[in-house]
């Protein structure tokens, strides 16, 4: 199974949806279908799946603030406490994110 971020979809979906090219005057019918696929996609597929409560985390040895020993064991620079190499924070920040940029939910 494979997690995706569905809010993130249903806003591409519906950014498409609001394009001005999506109205039927400028549209042929195979566009036209598209548009309507991309309805039942986003109420019958997207909109029904189940859904789990998650959020981003980052793990240790991909954080800006982790940094493993020659002895293996993982510094947290932030917090200033040793971690797990494939421990996990909620905190954490991606170690290729530009400086001040996280990630968002």
């Amino acid at each position: 199974m494979r997690l995706i971020d569905a809010d993130d979809v249903l806003q591409q979906i519906n950014g498409l949806l609001r394009s001005p090219f999506a109205n039927d005057k400028f549209m042929t019918p195979q566009h036209i279908a598209v548009r309507d696929t991309l309805h039942i996609v986003k109420d019958l597929c997207i909109g029904k799946s189940l859904t789990v409560d998650a959020a981003p985390v980052v793990h240790c040895r991909d954080c800006r603030w982790g940094q493993e020993d020659d002895a293996g064991v993982m510094h947290c620079h932030k917090y200033h406490i040793h971690k797990e190499t494939d421990g996990y924070c909620d905190d954490g920040a991606r170690v290729d994110l530009p400086e001040g940029e996280e990630d968002t939910p």
